[in-house]
């Protein structure tokens, strides 16, 4: 057995039965031996995608200070704070949730955008010789502005609500193949 079945499966013994408690078994298989090596190239050097992503994200935080001549003497002081981020650790980042900028966005630039929108329709009906009055061609595109903003935060809403969450679940159960880079799910990957 290796380290890995060893340190990942506690299986208790009860009547005869064997019962696995490791997270990785979220499937519910009644193989308690879930294989981690690799699909494609049967390697074993496999890592949970969190663990890679964690292992290549760092901070940083320094302070320099510095005295000299410069027709004078002078000091001076500075502070340097960041975060440093593998390639690796980029590719293999947890699914993010959207963001509902863009739907407040418009929302909040609605009136302006249907103002500019209605003088540009007013204008090409004015060279067709169309009569349309500004008032009537703002309000419409004010209300067609905030009916794509509705959209746009549903879509965002239901993004997060429904999608997100299973997509952060496949992403914790995927591990990475060190050796191919293949991302797999152990015991679903073919």
């Amino acid at each position: 057995m290796s380290n890995r079945e060893v340190n990942g499966w506690a299986i208790q013994q009860r009547q005869g039965t064997q019962r696995s408690t490791m997270a990785a078994n979220l499937l519910k298989r009644s193989d308690p031996h879930v294989q981690y090596s690799c699909p494609s190239c049967g390697s074993e050097n496999t890592q949970r995608l969190s663990t890679v992503y964690m292992a290549g994200v760092s901070q940083f935080s320094a302070v320099t200070n510095g005295f000299g001549w410069a027709g004078g003497f002078a000091g001076g002081s500075g502070r340097t704070e960041g975060v440093s981020q593998t390639q690796l650790s980029l590719t293999t980042a947890p699914p993010k949730k959207r963001r509902y900028w863009r739907g407040v966005g418009l929302l909040a630039l609605s009136p302006l955008l249907a103002a500019l929108a209605a003088e540009v329709c007013r204008r090409i009906a004015g060279r067709l010789q169309w009569s349309l009055r500004f008032e009537d061609l703002a309000t419409t595109w004010f209300f067609l502005i905030v009916i794509a903003a509705i959209l746009l935060l549903s879509r965002t809403f239901l993004y997060n609500n429904r999608t997100w969450p299973r997509l952060l679940q496949l992403w914790n159960m995927s591990f990475h193949c060190s050796r191919c880079s293949r991302v797999f799910i152990p015991g679903l990957s073919p």
